[in-house]
């Protein structure tokens, strides 16, 4: 067969056309499938912010009418009573201290919301981290954490942003437990 050096030419160019059609298609498939893994990385962590934001201000609803509750009933005039202390010792009497340990609380807490029925307020999914995770406590500064609580901590316990973001809700520059905080809680990259 005799070919045109002209449509040879021709030929080549197309075919070079085709491939860079198939690269810039393939280009534009793979930019577009990255653009919505990112999306949807994003919708996550919104999603995730809005229920910790949802949570947060149906706490401070629940805070609210309770502050409103004491004053209609007239119990904002009275001392706050402190909270009784926990002691594990089983010789302790129920009037000067509660009878088991902060750990025995905290497990008694969780293992009773894992007891209830999924549409039952407190209920814990079986499929949630275990309570002390979930506080963000480092597991291995746990018993520390527990045995000295009522000296570390004042009104409030938590992670460092959490105590501070107390504090100043609480119109307070300081609390009680920063140190304490930064040695048990682990910190959380945002």
């Amino acid at each position: 067969d005799i070919v045109n050096p002209e449509e040879k030419d021709g030929q080549e160019q197309g075919n070079k056309n085709k491939g860079n059609k198939n690269k810039a298609n393939n280009i534009n498939k793979a930019n577009k499938i990255n653009k919505a893994n990112k999306i949807n990385k994003a919708n996550k962590i919104n999603k995730n912010h809005k229920a910790q934001a949802s949570a947060e201000t149906t706490l401070l609803k629940r805070i609210k009418q309770q502050q409103t509750m004491k004053a209609a009933i007239k119990l904002t005039d009275l001392d706050a009573a402190p909270l009784m202390p926990f002691d594990g010792s089983c010789h302790t009497t129920i009037h000067t201290a509660l009878p088991f340990t902060h750990e025995d609380y905290v497990t008694l807490v969780d293992n009773t919301g894992r007891a209830l029925r999924e549409d039952k307020r407190g209920y814990i999914p079986s499929a949630l981290p275990a309570i002390v995770t979930r506080f963000g406590i480092n597991p291995d500064k746990w018993l520390e954490h527990i045995q000295s609580f009522n000296q570390q901590y004042g009104t409030a316990a938590g992670g460092t942003d959490k105590l501070e973001d107390f504090a100043h809700h609480c119109h307070k520059r300081w609390l009680k437990g920063m140190a304490a905080s930064r040695r048990h809680y682990c910190s959380i990259a945002a």
